[in-house]
């Protein structure tokens, strides 16, 4: 849906609807099931940021409201009515992707009276509590800043209509010293806090740090888009997921990702949930599953490259969230040109034009395929976990990106443990020569970006950790300490601790090929 603030498609579309907002819009150009959407366009961004936000509150408003509307009329639903409620997601959408640095909010549009109604229409009144705290959740931290810990309390015994109290009660508390002071209860606040939120996540300090790493100008700015919830926690027959058209993390012709069953789209790509592999979809939703695998290589096709495909489907109906080209490692790039050639997907100009974009240093490490071997008996296997992204590096155990920068400060390199990947972790992410954690999936966000940063990243390797006390206990009750020298071989998704050594592995000759012809060998 667009109106005087999303006109002017032929042109720059990234540019003006931001890449999500663009993705949205050809998608619903091709056929697919996308869920009914609007978008505040990057030139509405800029106005709003030069008027002191003030934007928001005159001829965006109106335009905002009349966007509603037409939602309200497309969904057959309407926004703030208990009976038959609309409810919203608000997502940032950069014109370049950048997953995971800034702010989405799920469930807009709920309160008490609406959850109950919700409650009676699903049959379901621990769907409509779960709902109803993640938005507050969502809204506090991400809107109000206020401290994640505040909402990881002892829910043991105790009801989730009590847990929605005292959220409410937190996220009052903050709102009550802004100009939305009545954000729990007033839906049309809740819409024009969490635009403005979203809007104003384009300065937070991940964004800021990822815009660096990549040299990614700060006045480009963001859009925001507004779609309508599809739940995927709705039904025993609905859930979540992310799939990546090819393996990103070696280019491999087949359909990679995770998802689960009854959850919303942030469990999955917050890190902290332990997720299934795309295959086993086809069990669990066999109908789902075939129509996924059918719009991957429809959107593959269009875009020629790797897509990174969000996902949701409702009671056995699937629903596309997003497509961007995703983020994969050097190799993986490598891998996906050649095969893309001979595929006839794209010529051999374009593969040359797309890998030379590439540093020389990572296209030499497609000609180095190595593995760990001990160096003594005192060097052991002390984990193994999924690939997130392939590699071979060793550095000193850290728990957190304070340790990592001062490791660095004394010359040394860092590999960082965590219990889940996270976009606050960047800053880690950056210096760290690579990084594994205890739980969490392939797709989480920083998963995503250790691939793009090309850093050896393991996932889900059951580690329980202790980073207060320094010490993390691994497989068959070994224990590894802050400061051991730790080895990841990334290729297949295992971690060594003590002294290690690499052997040299035979070549991939296709690739080894296909590196020659781009560096002019």
């Amino acid at each position: 849906m667009f109106g005087r603030y999303t006109i002017n498609i032929d042109t720059d579309l990234p540019g003006l609807l931001g890449g999500k907002g663009a993705g949205l819009f050809m998608m619903r150009q091709m056929g697919l099931p996308v869920p009914p959407a609007f978008v505040i366009t990057v030139p509405s961004y800029h106005a709003f940021m030069q008027n002191g936000h003030s934007f928001l509150e005159g001829d965006l408003l109106d335009e905002i409201k009349d966007r509603i509307k037409e939602l309200e009329t497309t969904s057959q639903k309407r926004y703030g009515d208990p009976q038959n409620a609309l409810l919203l997601s608000i997502r940032s959408g950069a014109p370049v992707s950048m997953p995971g640095m800034m702010d989405t909010v799920l469930n807009v549009g709920m309160n008490d009276e609406i959850r109950e109604a919700l409650a009676i229409a699903s049959g379901d009144d621990d769907f409509a509590f779960q709902c109803h705290c993640r938005l507050l959740k969502m809204l506090g931290i991400s809107m109000f800043g206020i401290n994640k810990k505040k909402f990881e309390i002892d829910q043991e015994g105790m009801s989730l209509e009590n847990v929605v109290c005292i959220y409410k009660q937190v996220v009052s508390e903050a709102a009550a010293k802004t100009k939305y002071p009545n954000v729990v209860d007033n839906v049309w606040e809740q819409l024009l806090c969490c635009i403005e939120g979203v809007l104003c996540s384009w300065h937070n300090h991940r964004a800021k740090h990822y815009r660096r790493i990549f040299q990614i100008p700060d006045s480009i700015g963001t859009a925001a888009i507004v779609q309508s919830m599809v739940f995927g926690n709705i039904s025993k027959d609905s859930g979540t997921g992310v799939v990546f058209s090819r393996c990103p993390a070696t280019g491999d012709r087949k359909v990679t990702g995770e998802y689960l069953m009854r959850c919303q789209g942030e469990d999955v790509v917050g890190g902290e949930a332990a997720c299934k592999p795309i295959a086993m979809l086809e069990q669990d939703a066999p109908i789902v599953y075939r129509e996924l695998l059918r719009v991957c290589r429809l959107l593959e096709y269009v875009y020629r490259d790797i897509q990174d495909v969000e996902f949701t489907f409702e009671r056995g109906k699937l629903y596309i969230l997003q497509t961007r080209s995703a983020k994969r490692c050097p190799q993986a790039m490598l891998k996906f040109l050649a095969s893309a050639v001979s595929e006839q997907l794209i010529s051999e100009q374009e593969a040359y034009r797309r890998g030379n974009l590439l540093r020389k240093s990572a296209i030499e490490r497609c000609y180095v395929r190595e593995r760990v071997v001990a160096s003594d008996e005192n060097c052991q296997i002390v984990g193994y976990g999924d690939v997130a992204c392939p590699g071979i590096v060793r550095g000193y155990l850290a728990f957190s990106s304070t340790e990592v920068l001062e490791l660095l400060s004394h010359g040394k390199q860092a590999v960082l443990l965590k219990q889940y990947t996270n976009p606050d972790d960047i800053a880690g992410i950056d210096k760290a020569v690579g990084m594994f954690t205890s739980s969490g999936g392939t797709m989480s966000h920083a998963a995503v970006v250790c691939r793009e940063l090309g850093k050896t990243c393991i996932v889900n390797t059951g580690i329980s950790i202790n980073a207060k006390s320094g010490f993390a206990v691994c497989d068959k009750e070994q224990v590894i300490k802050r400061g051991d020298q730790i080895t990841l071989d990334g290729s297949i998704g295992v971690i060594w601790n003590g002294n290690s050594s690499i052997e040299r592995l035979p070549d991939d000759p296709d690739l080894i090929k296909f590196a020659d012809w781009l560096l002019g060998k």
